[in-house]
């Protein structure tokens, strides 16, 4: 389920325009960490977390399901969420 606004505009009390941001779950796994690398996203609450996987939808599962750790709701990577590019080991080959 997508949250907060879905990326829509909303005004404030005082009249103001501003963007809301669309929100999706997150998932870690080390499995999925080492084999495909990860991406630092940001969280509503403005702290980071390393990140495996994102869904539109909490109960999709994910191939590495034995490992993977539920983190929460992140921003969306099209609206800043996705701070940097993802990222894997150096000494691990595919």
């Amino acid at each position: 389920m997508k949250g907060i606004g879905m990326g829509l505009s909303s005004k404030s009390g005082r009249g103001e325009q501003r963007q809301l941001m669309s929100i999706v779950h997150a998932w870690f796994s080390q499995m999925a960490a080492l084999r495909l690398g990860s991406t630092v996203y940001r969280k509503a609450s403005g702290s980071m977390v390393n990140v495996t996987r994102t869904s539109e939808v909490k109960e999709a599962e994910g191939l590495y399901k034995l490992d993977e750790k539920y983190l929460g709701e992140v921003i969306e990577e099209k609206d800043g969420g996705g701070v940097g590019p993802r990222v894997r080991v150096g000494s691990i080959t595919k």
